[in-house]
């Protein structure tokens, strides 16, 4: 209809008209599945997160449509060449494919390909019961008479898109095969590119010969028509013109352009991370990269244009016939830019996902990391107060935890631990031979006393916050996570695997290790007494006490709604036993186990429809429920862009104080959204 509209409108005497059918177009698309799912939404999230020059926006206010939010996220000024999300897979996209106004797509795990109407963003059909648990999908194309072409460790197989069955298979590589590509002419000449670094071109009939170690392109006679030049790194992507061009991503970033004669044209070197998906659109090379950009060449290797940010966790690309940019990204969701929309950045875009936010404990700062070396910390009404650059020739802080004042920030990365003023942002300590990877921070309750972890070289350190090393030992390498220090500073719990361990501090002993859990503990927390230990696990889904006394179990909480009326009574006489953000941590973690499907156990369910939100903990608790708030009756969806990266319970790249969350993004940015009490 907005379509028909546009075609009868006058150009010269309808441009206000024309502007808003345009507002209302780009307003519908971003919203299409919210709309669909849940309908109210168009007047909460789609409305909260429109932008602010748009008209839709202009007339209907989120102040007066949403009354009951008294503190709004940040959003870009203008529409950005993002048209449109598609959401439905579970899992990080392997590949998606176009023709003739359908998407197809792929991802990790759940053995489906899907369909998609590329004008509305319809979910059509899905192909399910590919048998694929050893052979992870890499690459999709469509043939130039719309057969579907798959990649799967080193095979080629071909589908009827319309019964789901495969209807050809092409072997001949001996190593994985990562990129597939039909030239654009009729020939139905196929490309596919290997990690046994060859690209071989294939008829229907079959395997045309290549030796290892050699790029050969070949005619659908088997005759052999060039050697291209060996690659030093591992070929990702490839992509024929119309009239004959071949163009060649790697692991390293490069882009190279050949002729048809063989001879090399380009080398393109702009990205600074693997090339995940090249293309030729009208007289331009796009490239697309796990460095969060897109850019379009024109063919004598000038750079013409950038788009930032965009590409964040782009795992695969493919272009449309009118110059919609189609990306499968790595948190299961599926893109599309148009590239001929003018690019407005609005906001100052970091390319570096967000790795921890928290509040202050009198809630008045908030402080974010990312992995672009800075330090933000933001004001209660969400302004950008202080930027403080963190470690040099490192990617930053990826650890941070306020003082209990509120006036010190520790933050630690590789490069070891320091410690920061949030008055004004300077360098207040550093901490001698504090660094390592994978390194985690804890601080007591009473302020005293900063513990650190590194997975490498597998050490604990308790500090004072002056910076003395008052006690350190080794336990061995681990990729465990969670630590937690009693108030009093003697125990320290930390987790590996399945089990935890118990540690004197003073004595630097192991006291016990309680088995129980299936692996990956993600909460960890003492009681305010020092008499019991916390752990919740999201492997097994169950929130277990232990008896720090004893080591005895004293309970296991395998029932949402148990666990829901547990957290509130645990507070009972205004005697806390748990903090705030454990509280938070469990809502969310009773909340997701009833409603959410294990990652990891991909054909198990938890949702238990008997299991209800008990009325007191609905009513005046902000819960994280996947890609929702919700707060009583309250609940916003957040479009992708604007989630956690990970948005589960244990998440550090969110946090909850009083009325108010927090919510860390790919972007590098940073939301914060206030309830009204």
């Amino acid at each position: 209809m907005i379509n028909n509209l546009k075609t009868i409108t006058d150009a010269l005497k309808g441009k206000k008209l024309l502007a808003l059918l345009y507002d209302i177009k780009r307003f519908l698309l971003q919203n299409k599945y919210i709309i669909a799912k849940a309908p109210l939404q168009t007047y909460v999230s789609a409305i909260m997160f429109v932008p602010e020059e748009s008209l839709v926006g202009k007339l209907f206010s989120p102040e007066k449509m949403i009354p009951w939010v008294r503190q709004f996220p940040r959003v870009q000024k203008t529409w950005d060449p993002l048209l449109q999300t598609l959401e439905g897979h579970r899992y990080s996209i392997c590949a998606v494919a176009f023709f003739d106004g359908i998407i197809a797509s792929v991802s990790a795990h759940d053995y489906s390909i899907r369909l998609w109407s590329a004008r509305t963003g319809a979910a059509l059909r899905t192909i399910w019961d590919l048998h694929f648990p050893d052979n992870v999908i890499k690459d999709l194309a469509f043939s130039p008479n719309g057969v579907l072409v798959s990649t799967s460790n080193q095979k080629i197989k071909m589908w009827n898109t319309d019964t789901g069955e495969p209807i050809g298979n092409f072997n001949g590589h001996t190593d994985v095969v990562n990129a597939i590509a039909f030239a654009s002419n009729s020939s139905g000449i196929l490309a596919s590119g290997s990690d046994d670094r060859t690209v071989r071109l294939w008829d229907a009939d079959g395997t045309l010969p290549c030796r290892e170690g050699e790029i050969r392109l070949w005619d659908v006679d088997g005759v052999l028509l060039h050697v291209l030049e060996n690659p030093t790194y591992l070929l990702t992507a490839l992509a024929f013109s119309s009239d004959g061009l071949l163009v060649l991503g790697f692991l390293d970033g490069t882009v190279k352009l050949w002729d048809k004669d063989g001879n090399f044209l380009q080398s393109l070197k702009e990205h600074t991370s693997s090339v995940q998906g090249v293309e030729f659109y009208k007289k331009l090379v796009v490239s697309a990269a796990d460095d969060g950009t897109i850019k379009l060449w024109d063919r004598n290797g000038a750079l013409v244009r950038t788009l930032k940010g965009y590409g964040l966790g782009l795992r695969t690309t493919v272009l449309t016939s009118d110059g919609v940019m189609v990306g499968g990204c790595g948190d299961a969701i599926i893109r599309l830019w148009d590239l001929n929309e003018p690019q407005i950045q609005m906001l100052e875009k970091d390319t570096e996902l967000v790795w921890d936010v928290s509040f202050s404990l009198d809630g008045k700062i908030l402080a974010s990391t990312s992995g672009n070396k800075y330090i933000k910390l933001w004001s209660e009404e969400g302004e950008l107060v202080q930027t403080i650059k963190t470690h040099e020739n490192d990617r930053g802080a990826s650890v941070i935890t306020f003082s209990l004042d509120g006036r010190v920030l520790a933050s630690g990365s590789r490069k070891g631990i320091k410690l920061w003023s949030t008055d004004d942002g300077s360098l207040l300590r550093t901490f001698v031979n504090s660094g390592g990877s994978s390194i985690n921070l804890v601080l007591s309750s009473d302020g005293k006393v900063l513990v650190s972890f590194a997975a490498h070289p597998g050490e604990f350190k308790v500090w004072s916050l002056e910076g003395e090393l008052l006690q350190s030992w080794g336990r061995g390498r681990s990729i465990g996570q969670t630590i937690a220090i009693s108030s009093n500073g003697k125990f320290l719990a930390f987790t590996e695997s399945g089990g935890i361990e118990l540690w004197n501090v003073a004595s630097r002993s192991l006291l016990r290790t309680w088995k129980g859990h299936t692996k990956n503990v993600g909460i960890m927390a003492f009681s305010s007494d020092d008499k019991i230990l916390l752990s919740a696990c999201y492997i097994d889904l169950t929130v277990r006490l232990w008896d720090v006394g004893t080591g005895e179990l004293l309970e296991t909480y395998t029932d949402s709604a148990d666990l829901l009326e547990f957290i509130p009574d645990a507070n009972i006489n205004t005697v806390k036993l748990w903090d705030a953000r454990t509280l938070a941590q469990l809502r969310t973690f009773a909340m997701g186990r009833m409603a959410t499907k294990s990652p990891f156990l991909p054909n198990a369910y938890y949702h238990n429809k008997t299991n209800q939100r008990p009325e007191r903990v609905e009513q005046s608790h902000i819960i994280v429920e996947g890609e929702w708030l919700s707060r009583g009756r309250n609940r916003i969806w957040l479009p992708p862009d604007y989630r956690s990266h990970f948005f589960k319970y244990d998440d550090r790249t969110w946090d909850i104080y009083g009325d108010r969350v927090a919510v860390g993004h790919r972007s590098g940015q940073v939301s914060l959204i206030g309830f009204k009490s």
